[in-house]
């Protein structure tokens, strides 16, 4: 940032309400530069690590995006009177977006409140959100690859188990036919035994007879 963009933005600074938040929140005015491009214009926030002190993890990303109520609603201009009283404009346009006041509890950080409702309205700056969503987008692929790696260890379990079913199955098949060819031999034995006690039965017979 040279010393003419710092300048302004140092201006911005002095001149944008504070955010929401009961913790002193790092200085992002939006200062407009030129982009590469010729006719692009982009809007850039100071983000130089010389410019920032205390930096912390931003945690519970996905927690604050869900708490986030987005709505589809008309965007009025309007005039904002001593007495506190409104005047919107007959031609309000249909947009998307969040309500200032709906946001604080999830990210006050965006949020610029009025000095006095009276007086003044409610802003809210959508570039604070990007940290939180990208945060939130690294706990959801964190949370998918956590996913991914147990699935991957149930069907490595499965297929274990599979395979160790196949060979109860063949230790069984190899059972069963054991287990056949021993009664078939048993029916033989039992049948050449019925065979010799029918044949001394005849002999006793025959004996008893004589």
């Amino acid at each position: 940032m040279g010393i003419l963009s710092f300048a302004l933005w140092a201006s911005l600074q002095a001149a944008d309400p504070a955010p929401a938040t009961s913790v002193p929140a790092a200085p992002a005015p939006a200062v407009e530069a030129s982009a590469k491009s010729p006719g692009w214009t982009a809007t850039l926030s100071p983000g130089d690590a010389r410019l920032i002190s205390q930096p912390r993890p931003l945690d519970g990303g996905v927690g604050l995006i869900s708490r986030l109520r987005p709505k589809r609603y008309l965007l009025h201009t309007g005039q904002l009177f001593d007495n506190g009283r409104v005047v919107l404009d007959a031609d309000p346009i249909p947009t998307v977006g969040l309500i200032a006041q709906e946001a604080v509890p999830s990210v006050p950080e965006a949020v610029y409140p009025p000095v006095d409702d009276a007086k003044d309205f409610w802003l809210l700056d959508y570039t604070r959100l990007v940290p939180v969503l990208v945060r939130a987008v690294q706990e959801q692929q964190t949370d998918l690859q956590s996913k991914e790696s147990r699935i991957q260890s149930l069907e490595n379990q499965l297929g274990h188990l599979e395979a160790e079913l196949a060979k109860l199955k063949g230790i069984t098949r190899v059972i069963d036919d054991s287990a056949r060819a021993a009664v078939a031999g048993l029916r033989s034995e039992i049948g050449n035994l019925a065979s010799k006690v029918a044949s001394l039965e005849g002999k006793t017979s025959c004996s008893c007879s004589k």
